[in-house]
């Protein structure tokens, strides 16, 4: 049978009360089988890293009219758990999981006219999955458009991805626009774990 030890501090004076609420139920108090200290109203809590990330291009990249394309983010603002792939795969894959919140912009460029483009935010690859296409607009007069969009997406931790695709037609050459770090951007944050 374990026991309870009560261990005074020779070098204090004052008095250490255990008091108990005033209730007519039996109550237990179960302490973890670990060494630690029990934390109190005037304790610091620090949280630790959560996953969270902003990633967005450095140089156009041109399309094929009419054909869905993974844009390629080589950069990131910031990364907190390492969990975006900004060299090789271009993707979010948290180690936590969770709900997360995933926005995306893309900013198309041509040479000519734009018909119509579209905005994904896919998981792992496949359009339609969760909530796949974001934004589809239709546009006859401009060389240029830009589409945002965000949904909320459940990552299981281990396997689950998030990438930001594009699709646009129109004529000359289509490219999906870098001029700066705002230009085409997917970011994201865990909302809550599962």
């Amino acid at each position: 049978m374990s026991k309870i030890a009560l261990t005074p501090d020779n070098g204090g004076t004052g008095i250490f009360t255990i008091a108990s609420p005033g209730t007519n139920t039996d109550r237990t108090l179960t302490l973890a089988d670990n060494t630690g200290t029990v934390l109190t109203t005037a304790s610091t809590v620090i949280q630790k890293a959560m996953p969270a990330f902003r990633a967005y291009k450095t140089s156009a990249q041109t399309i094929s009219s009419s054909t869905f394309t993974k844009v390629s983010l080589q950069a990131e603002s910031f990364d907190v758990t390492n969990a975006f792939d900004s060299t090789t795969n271009y993707r979010f894959q948290p180690t936590v999981a969770g709900y997360y919140q995933a926005n995306g912009t893309i900013i198309f460029e041509s040479t000519s006219t734009f018909t119509r483009g579209i905005l994904t935010i896919r998981r792992n690859g496949v359009e339609g999955d969760n909530y796949g296409r974001m934004v589809d607009v239709n546009n006859s007069t401009g060389a240029f458009i830009q589409l945002s969009g965000s949904a909320l997406f459940y990552l299981n931790g281990s396997t689950d991805y998030l990438e930001l695709w594009a699709w646009a037609s129109g004529t000359g050459t289509l490219t999906v626009g870098s001029a700066d770090s705002n230009t085409s951007v997917l970011s994201g944050f865990l909302a809550g774990v599962a």
